[in-house]
């Protein structure tokens, strides 16, 4: 695939596809949320939620004013935002065993 005149791997076009709508699904559940549950308005929540996932530290000033779930919430986003979301989606879907570490095995020549 070819963007902007640079080749991309097959796959990194899917790959930014995914954690775009990602980021963008958690924004829009998470503001729905946060919207039902203290009665303010959507564009109000949309703002929280974006500048928490963003961590750009804005606030419309109804921070202070939440409940525990929402500032939950928003905590969260934080901590996802910073994070990464690769990173967080490596740490839960790893399918990989833990293998057991062996003590080295060599046949010494004696003679």
């Amino acid at each position: 695939v070819e963007c902007f005149g640079r080749r991309l791997e097959e796959n990194s076009l899917q790959d930014a596809s995914c954690v775009f709508m990602m980021y963008i699904i958690l924004c829009v559940v998470s503001s729905v949320i946060i919207s039902s549950i203290e009665n303010v308005p959507m564009l109000t929540s949309s703002f929280e939620c974006v500048s928490a996932i963003a961590t750009v530290g804005l606030t419309i000033g109804i921070t202070p004013k939440l409940c525990a779930l929402s500032e939950f919430i928003l905590s969260m986003l934080m901590l996802f935002g910073r994070v990464g979301s690769i990173t967080i989606l490596l740490a839960f879907s790893s399918n990989k065993r833990i293998k057991v570490s062996k003590l080295p095995h060599e046949k010494i020549k004696i003679g």
